[in-house]
């Protein structure tokens, strides 16, 4: 009995410090779960601020990258239209001009030829022809007017006749204006052949420009479906 009376005052004395004790425990229990909840919520902060931040690299990357497709696009088509020019001009100086460069030859007989008819060195002696017959053409028609004026103008002896043979004159006059006669309508000949010419070569160069530039070529696509249709089409290269 005394025992129990020792045991049950030994444990009235122990009581408030076990109180205590208690008390503390669930003091910083209390203190670590705020604790852990202030850091859970900072790890979710941090871990919402670095998807934030990953979400504007991968939008700027995205952005970036749009504009570098958008200069090579444009960079492409630059390339492919000025290699459409040069294959143009290339076409064009090879099949020589067009039906228009006829208005040269109107202006010169042979400026035209000289450029429908690139590969031909006939243009020289066109020009040379049709100049050489429009100065004789001129040479002629001068010493016409002179003897015709001698014609005119012969005078007359004491004995009452002609100082000169009238019908020398008349007949020198009359030959050197058939000769401009002639000489002028070659010189005529010789522009309107050329014209016609150039017009003529000028059209044919244009169509063959316009098929060399224009082909019509078959593309074959295959339709992955369950019928295993097959498509054939046509695209035309302008």
């Amino acid at each position: 009995m005394k025992h129990y009376f020792i045991t049950f005052l030994f444990s009235l004395l122990l009581f408030p410090a076990f109180a205590q004790d208690l008390e503390m425990n669930s003091i910083n229990k209390k203190e670590k779960e705020t604790a852990d909840k202030i850091a859970a919520e900072k790890a979710v902060e941090k871990a919402n601020a670095e998807a934030d931040e990953k979400a504007k690299l991968v939008a700027a990357k995205a952005a970036t990258d749009k504009i570098l497709a958008d200069n090579a696009a444009a960079e492409k088509a630059a390339a492919e239209k000025a290699a459409a020019k040069k294959l143009a001009r290339e076409n064009n100086m090879s099949f020589g001009g067009g039906p228009q460069y006829a208005v040269l030859s109107v202006l010169l007989p042979g400026m035209g030829d000289r450029i429908v008819n690139k590969n031909s060195k006939v243009w020289p002696v066109v020009t040379g022809l049709y100049v050489g017959s429009v100065a004789t053409a001129v040479f002629f028609k001068i010493n016409s007017n002179k003897n015709y004026q001698l014609y005119k103008n012969v005078g007359w002896d004491a004995d009452g006749n002609y100082k000169n043979d009238l019908n020398t004159f008349y007949d020198k006059a009359n030959n050197n204006n058939t000769n401009f006669n002639i000489m002028l309508g070659l010189a005529g000949s010789i522009l309107l052949a050329d014209v016609i010419y150039v017009a003529v070569k000028g059209a044919k160069n244009k169509n063959k420009y316009n098929k060399a530039s224009t082909f019509v070529f078959p593309v074959i696509n295959f339709n992955s479906s369950f019928n295993r249709s097959f498509q054939l089409s046509f695209i035309q290269k302008i």
